[in-house]
């Protein structure tokens, strides 16, 4: 090849060295021009394409070299054309895979190298090469080109032992080639720099758009993971499943969702930079400081939080029982050290990823990318989890407090919605660790680490305050008012001071008080002055004075007057009436208003869609008579009264008196003349004792005696629990145009949801002015705590098929009283040695007819019946003291009452399906107007009122409207228009079993539901107080209380509403 070959191949390898960056140039081959050039050329093109891996380079020229060897069968390595031909052919392929045009790669090197190369070549280069050097040219560039474009894009350092094999592999191939000529030099740097411009232009652009690109991949990252972390508590707070893990469940029911995220999240950011920088720096310090790499930090450990996260389990838990002092201190400790444990728990990771650095650590060579520790991470973190599951089952001895519905629901009911949320919640978790591996990939943790451990805090406070409302505002109390008082007392303030729950016995301040009761003796007593007991008083009274026979019965009623308690809708049908006094009529019973028009619908929020009433239907009120029944009531006492039956007005019966066989004796009246804390007044005076053969207990919906005898005697053993509603009821003077007697309207929807059983009524009365009775009633199943009846009522006012009838009308009444819904699966044991049980007392309500006032009076009547064929046959041979009247149940089975009853049996119950009320509609117009209820299958209801409650976590609040005083009120008002009043100086007779339940258990979990079922206004804080003298007698607070730790007893004699005619 001579001295122009030389040349030629002296600036081939130069420019082929260039341009790839594979060795130094020494200054005695280049020259000092040369290597600057070379040098800054080798360091701008290492940052864009240095990526290439070059042992995929040497592999790819051995192979070539081995392919050549093959089909010529010599070896080229020392000789001067074989080292020319790789150089030359490098140089050209290289130049053609950098510029992207065929051009480059054609024939010769005229494009690649420009005109000087050419010259310089001549012919001697073309010869020089032969048909050796094309072949391996035209091979080692296909093969070539194959590798490269798979080569990796990633940079990776290379070690001293790779430059020193290089620069013996340099020295090999500068003896081969000789030394190169100043003038090649020359024509070579000037190549170098030209190339070296171009290049260094197109990699400054293409640096700028990826570092853009990894920006916005990273706060993209950062935005996820912080929504995510931030809401993954939400699903599993929302419902509860069992047991939670260490800190999660405590901080949780301690200090709330938003404030505890909040502190876990700043300790976390703090002990998390602190584990990312002088903690590593510490164990690495010697690697960190010889390599230019940042330090990274990876996301914390948010699993436990996921997969046992519990705001409340199944039981009462240890946290519950702490006073509210405690319960914040515990709480936000608990938030400090899992915030510092999870700021910590990647300092593995980080080890390992700076030690990659290091040829002689075990973990040379470590990815530097973070998704690569995902899944490692994620196996600890399930070990640790099942770890801990195990040694909690051991501590629980296998019990553990668990949800299985959560874990394995049975069928596609709200159980497996639950366990969807918690699968829900784990994902949240998960996507928001990957994201936050990202995060710190594309920008450091530096920036992302203050960002994901912050920003949750805030997602979690706006979750808490604004859905699960963990801050709220106190309301002005009345019957259950819940003031603040100082939780660092650990007493709770004693609320309880009724003798059932604290006995005289043990108070010295009842010592030498005389306890001796009057006693009176009768043969039939009668408890509650209703439509129940009147009637059977009065049957008594019928039958003794046909047969001539004299009978002494006496009747006790707790209102100051017969009637001052009674409230109902009310729409009755005659027909018991009708069979205790045929001549009704004549007699001027206060039956004015036959019911002319019958109308039933369906509300929307602004329409009403009209249902037809068929023939059979059980709301069709045709016969049916309007009537304000306390004046119904008051009718019947003057009737009981021209029979002589003792009618004893304000004498609260108190107690269940028992002979020593254990049957009934009678009732004792409640005392007088006991002060709010307890203690014995100067004015003391012992009650009555009322001794009878046969006691009669008709004290209406949910009685305080009657609740004594389910127990006693254990009525309720073969009957499902009774369910109740509350029915909320208004009278109004409306205006004369509008007015429509005998009009019956019935409605079910709006504002109650499909789930929420209830509906409304308007009535227009005859009774010589324009009255309207209209009336709600809600079903006390319900199951969200936000739920207020009252408040309800007020807003169906407002319905745009309502509110034209009541605008320019006055309001004149309001009362509340709770209604039996269970019917026929709830009808407990109405027999039991020395007395029975009538009326509304066992629940004998027609649910769908929304009438019980000619059932009540039926059963009143037969047991009437009952009693005195008892009390009149002389060869009576009674078991027990008290006598035993079991004749009467069987009676009733066979009467049309029990009938009655049984038909109706299944729609009230069907009401608890997926469709709610109108599946229970459904199910009527199917079942019962074609089979009767003949049906041969029984539904059963949902059980106790009381369990229905979901924790407030679980429900949204419900936002009523402000009351506009024209046709919406406040509930104050309200209660005054009944007349309620009760001494004040008296012990409440809404009394506690627990003084601290309410705020611990109720308040806690229930957000206090007192204060919105109860119909006399309540108000929520730290303490209950109860207000007993706005209590209108409904005995809801009794029904629903989630805790049933308030049993409601009866109040001084002559206390309560003094309704006219509701």
């Amino acid at each position: 090849m001579g001295e122009h070959g030389r040349e030629y191949r002296g600036e081939y390898r130069r420019v082929y060295r260039g341009e790839y960056g594979r060795a130094q140039l020494t200054e005695e081959s280049t020259g000092e021009h040369t290597e600057e050039s070379t040098g800054e050329y080798r360091r701008v093109y290492r940052g864009e394409y240095g990526r290439a891996q070059e042992s995929v380079q040497r592999r790819v020229r051995e192979s070539v070299q081995r392919r050549v060897w093959e089909s010529t069968g010599e070896r080229t390595e020392g000789d001067g054309r074989g080292e020319r031909t790789e150089e030359s052919t490098g140089e050209r392929t290289e130049e053609s895979t950098g510029e992207c045009t065929e051009e480059s790669t054609g024939e010769r090197t005229e494009k690649s190298t420009g005109e000087r190369t050419e010259e310089s070549m001549g012919e001697c280069t073309e010869e020089s090469m032969g048909e050796h050097g094309r072949a391996y040219r035209g091979e080692y560039r296909r093969e070539y080109r194959g590798e490269y474009g798979r080569a990796q894009l990633r940079e990776e350092r290379r070690g001293e032992g790779r430059e020193e094999r290089r620069g013996g592999e340099r020295e090999e191939r500068e003896k081969s080639t000789g030394e190169c000529t100043e003038e090649s030099d020359v024509r070579n740097q000037t190549i170098v720099e030209k190339h070296a411009f171009r290049t260094w232009s197109l990699v400054t652009d293409s640096q700028t758009t990826n570092n853009s690109t990894e920006l916005a991949y990273g706060y993209i990252s950062c935005a996820v993971s912080v929504v995510f972390f931030g809401s993954n508590f939400v699903p599993v707070k929302k419902f509860d499943t069992g047991d939670g893990n260490i800190t999660v469940v405590p901080i949780l029911k301690t200090i709330g969702l938003g404030l505890g995220v909040l502190i876990w999240g700043s300790f976390n950011l703090l002990m998390g930079w602190a584990s990312s920088s002088a903690i590593i720096f510490f164990f690495v310090k010697s690697e960190v400081q010889r390599s230019t790499s940042s330090t990274e930090t990876t996301p914390l450990l948010l699993d436990s939080r996921i997969n046992n996260n519990e705001q409340s389990s199944l039981d009462e838990s240890w946290v519950d029982n702490l006073t509210p002092k405690k319960k914040r201190i515990i709480g936000c400790a608990l938030a400090v050290v899992a915030g510092l444990l999870y700021g910590t728990a990647f300092v593995p990771v980080l080890y390992i990823k700076n030690h990659a650095k290091n040829k002689d650590s075990r973990y040379a060579g470590a990815s530097q990318f973070d998704l690569d520790y995902v899944f490692a991470q994620f196996c600890g973190i399930f070990l640790t989890s099942t770890v801990y599951f195990l040694l909690y089952c051991a501590a629980m001895k296998n019990k553990p407090k668990v949800y299985p519905k959560i874990i394995l629901p049975a069928k596609f009911t709200i159980e497996c919605s639950i366990a969807l949320l918690g699968v829900a919640s784990g994902l949240l978790w998960a996507i928001a660790n990957c994201c936050w591996f990202l995060a710190n990939n594309y920008l450091s943790a530096v920036v992302s680490f203050p960002i994901i451990t912050a920003g949750p805090g805030l997602i979690a406070a706006i979750w808490g305050v604004l859905v699960f409302k963990e801050v709220k505002r106190a309301h002005s109390p009345s019957l259950f008012c819940a003031t603040r008082w100082s939780s660092s007392s650990s007493t709770t303030p004693r609320i309880t001071s009724h003798y059932t729950v604290y006995p005289r016995e043990k108070d010295p301040r009842w010592e030498g008080v005389d306890m001796e009761r009057f006693v009176d003796e009768a043969d039939v007593v009668v408890v509650g002055a209703g439509p129940a007991g009147l009637s059977a008083a009065i049957r008594l009274k019928h039958l003794a004075s046909e047969q001539g026979k004299e009978l002494r019965v006496c009747v006790v009623e707790k209102a100051s007057q017969i009637g001052a308690h009674t409230l109902s809708g009310a729409c009755i049908e005659p027909s018991a009436l009708q069979e205790l006094f045929p001549d009704w009529k004549e007699r001027g019973a206060p039956l004015h208003t036959p019911v002319t028009e019958d109308r039933f619908g369906i509300l929307t929020e602004k329409y009403r869609i009209p249902v037809p009433i068929l023939p059979g239907l059980p709301m069709n009120n045709h016969g049916n008579y309007i009537v304000r029944l306390g004046h119904l009531v008051s009718w019947l006492a003057e009737q009981a009264e021209e029979l002589e039956v003792e009618l004893y007005p304000g004498y609260a019966a108190a107690e269940v008196l028992f002979h020593e066989d254990g049957s009934v004796k009678g009732i004792a009246t409640n005392d007088v003349g006991i002060s709010k804390d307890g203690s014995p007044k100067d004015t003391f005076e012992r009650g009555m004792e009322l001794h009878a053969k046969v006691t009669i207990f008709g004290e209406g919906c949910h009685g305080h005696l009657a609740k004594q005898l389910y127990k006693h005697f254990n009525l309720r053993q073969h009957c499902e629990p009774q369910t109740y509603a509350i029915g909320l009821k208004e009278v109004w003077v409306i205006d004369e145009k509008k007015w429509r007697p005998g009009r019956v309207e019935h409605t079910v929807g709006w504002p109650l949801d499909r789930h929420s059983y209830g509906g409304s009524f308007l009535y227009h009365l005859n009774e010589g002015e324009p009255l309207l009775a209209l009336g709600f009633v809600v079903g006390l199943d319900y199951q969200n705590p936000y739920m207020n009846p009252f408040r309800e009522f007020q807003r169906w006012k407002h319905h745009p098929t309502v509110l034209p009838t009541l605008e320019g009308g006055k309001r004149i009444a309001y009362g509340a009283r709770a209604l039996n819904e269970g019917g026929f699966q709830s009808l407990p044991k109405l027999t039991f040695p020395g007395g029975l049980l009538v009326g509304c007392s066992p629940g004998f309500m027609n649910v769908p007819k929304i009438k019980g006032t000619h059932s009540a009076m039926k059963s009143g009547m037969m047991a009437a019946e009952t009693i005195f064929s008892k009390l009149t046959n002389e060869n009576l041979q009674s078991e027990t003291e008290g006598l035993c009247v079991p004749e009467y149940e069987e009676n009733l089975k066979n009467s049309w009452v029990w009938k009655e009853l049984y038909s109706v049996r299944n729609i009230r119950p069907s009401c608890h399906g997926l469709f709610g009320v109108y599946g229970g509609m459904v199910y009527t117009g199917i079942f019962y107007w074609i089979l009767r209820g003949k049906e041969p299958w029984t539904l059963k209801h949902k059980g106790l009122d009381s369990d229905q409650l979901k924790p407030a976590k679980d429900c949204t609040p419900i936002e009523y409207p402000k009351p506009d005083g024209k046709i919406s009120f406040d509930l104050l008002s309200s209660v005054a228009l009944s007349g309620t009043n009760h001494e004040h100086d008296q012990p409440p007779h809404l009394t506690l079993k627990n003084d601290s339940i309410p705020v611990n258990n109720n308040l806690a979990i229930y957000d206090g539901p007192e204060q919105r079922f109860c119909p006399a206004e309540t108000g929520d804080g730290m303490r209950l107080q109860i207000n007993a003298q706005n209590c209108v007698h409904c005995k809801t607070c009794d029904i629903k209380d989630p805790s049933q730790n308030i049993n409601w007893v009866v109040p001084e004699g002559g206390g309560g509403p003094a309704y006219n005619g509701m």
